[in-house]
């Protein structure tokens, strides 16, 4: 088992540059190259996740499409349900604003 901790760079309307950092949980197998793709290109990027999840839900080869712009970043304790859209906290790293 891994444990992927990914960093966006998030830019703000105002221009400012946040760091926001999303921890998964990942069998073996992922597939990074999706990451490589979409990182670097505030502030709305698509981040398609292919892998088998370990969390508190069993998910096998669940593909999901995560938004990350100006109006909503999760942050995962835990990964939903394949049919839930993904929700949680908006957090500026140690900026505040959690």
């Amino acid at each position: 088992n891994k444990y992927w901790r990914i960093d966006f760079l998030h830019t703000l309307k105002k221009y400012e540059q946040y760091s926001i950092t999303v921890e998964v949980w990942f069998a073996d197998a992922l597939n990074l190259e999706p990451f490589a793709r979409t990182i670097g290109m505030p502030p709305r990027v698509q981040l398609d996740i292919t892998a088998e999840l370990l969390s508190c839900y069993t998910v096998e080869s669940q593909t999901t499409t995560v938004d990350v712009n100006n109006d909503n970043i999760y942050e995962y304790s835990e990964f939903p349900k394949p049919s839930q859209r993904l929700e949680g906290g908006v957090k500026y790293g140690p900026y505040g604003i959690t």
